[in-house]
């Protein structure tokens, strides 16, 4: 039997995120179960909606039925998620070529080819701001198989609001709050990270990246000495 509506509130934000919330919460709330299926197809398919705070008020009221309503969650952005893989599938790569030498873009499919199902699944787990869409959108460029796409997409979606939905029932939802600080210190954490390696790497393959950019700091009679090796018995 499908779970009623629940008689809870959204976890309450301000300003236009607010009544967003909320005018998206009066269309969902009078369809029960299917209000987190649509949310999240919804969210997927073309238009961002706060489907994790959906998802919570659902779970909090109804949490019995965690399982069931993570499960609807996932499977609506799983469908949904169709929507932007048919647009890269269809007209993708003609929009990449014009933007992406062609040795770069064979590169990234090579790439992609070899790690979709980690490519796809992992982003999917992740909360905003991770930029899933665009992840979507190469999955079709690159022609991953539709039915793989699918349960990878399902997959990594139920891991990400059953960990979330569990959080929330384990400390309540003031956790939501907590969670929203940790996030994005953690993107930009990440962000500056990767801005650290990036740099680091440029710079070394700049300096150590063979003979030609050793020429530019080097003087050529160190490159010639460099380059000869003691002869056995020497």
């Amino acid at each position: 039997m499908m779970p009623a509506p629940p008689r809870v509130q959204l976890i309450p934000v301000k300003g236009f995120f607010a009544r967003y919330t909320a005018l998206l919460w009066g269309i969902l709330k009078p369809l029960g179960a299917w209000g987190v299926f649509g949310a999240a197809f919804v969210d997927a398919s073309f238009l961002g909606v706060p489907v994790d705070p959906i998802v919570a008020a659902y779970v909090h009221s109804q949490p019995a039925h965690i399982l069931f309503l993570c499960a609807g969650a996932s499977a609506g952005s799983a469908l949904g998620s169709l929507v932007p893989y048919w647009l890269g599938y269809k007209g993708g790569e003609i929009f990449l070529a014009r933007r992406v030498k062609p040795q770069r873009l064979e590169e990234l499919r090579l790439k992609f080819e070899r790690h979709d199902i980690l490519g796809v699944m992992l982003p999917a787990m992740m909360p905003p701001p991770m930029p899933f869409k665009a992840i979507v959108f190469g999955a079709g460029v690159f022609r991953m198989n539709y039915l793989r796409f699918l349960g990878v997409v399902f997959a990594g979606r139920l891991i990400r609001f059953l960990i979330f939905s569990l959080v929330l029932l384990k400390f309540g939802p003031g956790i939501w709050h907590v969670l929203k600080l940790l996030v994005l210190g953690h993107y930009l954490l990440l962000a500056l990270g990767t801005a650290l390696v990036a740099g680091y790497l440029a710079f070394r393959k700049q300096i150590f990246g063979g003979q030609g950019a050793l020429a530019e700091v080097l003087p050529a009679e160190s490159l010639g000495a460099a380059g000869k090796q003691p002869g056995p018995g020497l």
